[in-house]
């Protein structure tokens, strides 16, 4: 599995590692709504693709895991913050980002760590 999980009860973080498969976005998208079940208030997150090592993903693996995503109802609106280190990654970032129009979740894009956790504690 190339990616780690990780929750607290502020954060839910995502981190890839290897590279990265279709599947493997709908594996991520499966484990986040485990995470997510039963959960009272579902905190922000940070999605972090800096060390993965290459993407073998598709515009419809993106458009997949986007639309299983914007199916769900939250019991809150939360934060996404996905941390990209090229613009590979920032592409298909961002076409998360216009694919994930859902009313609960915004969705950000950054460089850095720092900048990532300093707009999810807003």
């Amino acid at each position: 599995m190339p990616f780690t999980h990780e929750m607290t009860p502020t954060l839910i973080r995502l981190d890839f590692t290897g590279t990265v498969t279709n599947e493997d976005l709908l594996r991520v998208g499966a484990v986040a709504a485990e995470l997510e079940a039963g959960l009272a208030v579902i905190p922000g997150r940070i999605v972090d693709f800096t060390s993965s090592e290459g993407l073998a993903i598709s515009f419809n693996g993106i458009l997949a895991l986007a639309e299983t995503r914007r199916a769900r109802r939250y019991p809150n609106a939360f934060r996404t913050a996905i941390l990209v280190k090229n613009d590979g990654q920032r592409g298909f970032a961002r076409m998360f980002q216009t694919l994930m129009s859902h009313s609960q979740v915004t969705v950000e894009i950054f460089d850095t760590a720092e900048a990532a956790l300093a707009w999810l504690a807003e």
